[in-house]
């Protein structure tokens, strides 16, 4: 049927169609693209004064305005020795997951994701002060996930709808480093996953229920003695 000749999975419908001006990320992975796009945001609007404050007490100072220098879609562990990254780093991508019917007729596809929010190499010194604000970070992201909106990002619109993301829950969390092998750097991180469900979604392609029309007949027994009594139109759109 020509009808089902597209398709729509969280907020993308297919077939895509060219997009030579806008990044894949936002075309292809809306819901990863404005997931990273709100955790930056965020982390500025409520730790940002103080990195500043604290970059600047502790040697850092051309760490001041740049919580998030850099933020990126895939993996940054498998290419540190062929890019050059900017830190703080926040990565955020998919790792694993599965497809599960949740009706007869819609489908949801369960994605881990992973949270990467990497400093940049630091004197032990550093990282007496650095420790603490790794976890402040952890508690400003789950906080923020949880609740789903910021008041002030996009003047509070709800972040999971916007994505195209039916549900979206921090799992689990831990401390650790990125190193890079060829130069033996280390980079203090955190790690988040989260688990995301994103649904497959009214086909784009039906026609659109937009009128219900009815009659209402009585008769004797026979068809031929149908009367009508009464008619209704019910407007749907």
């Amino acid at each position: 049927m020509a009808d089902y000749d597209q398709f729509k999975v969280g907020a993308v419908s297919f077939p895509v169609p060219a997009s030579p001006v806008l990044p894949a990320k936002t075309v292809l992975d809306p819901a990863l693209a404005t997931a990273l796009d709100y955790f930056r945001a965020v982390l500025n609007l409520h730790l940002g004064a103080y990195w500043d404050a604290l970059v600047a007490q502790i040697g850092l100072s051309d760490l001041a305005g740049k919580l998030v220098a850099e933020a990126v879609t895939y993996d940054p562990a498998l290419y540190l020795q062929e890019a050059q990254y900017r830190f703080p780093l926040l990565a955020l991508y998919r790792v694993r997951g599965d497809i599960r019917d949740k009706t007869v007729a819609w489908y949801r596809l369960k994605t881990e994701w992973k949270l990467l929010y990497a400093l940049p190499t630091l004197t032990a010194a550093q990282m007496l002060s650095m420790a603490p604000f790794q976890w402040a970070v952890l508690r400003v992201l789950n906080d923020r996930t949880q609740q789903g909106y910021d008041p002030s990002y996009q003047d509070g619109a709800l972040v999971v709808g916007d994505g195209g993301i039916a549900s979206i829950a921090p799992d689990s969390y831990q401390f650790g480093h990125l190193v890079n092998p060829r130069t033996d750097l280390v980079f203090p991180t955190l790690e988040m996953t989260f688990q995301v469900e994103e649904r497959e979604q009214l086909n784009p392609g039906l026609l659109v229920f937009e009128r219900l029309d009815g009659e209402v007949d009585v008769a004797n027994g026979t068809p031929a003695e149908e009367l009508p009594v009464a008619e209704f139109q019910e407007d749907l759109t």
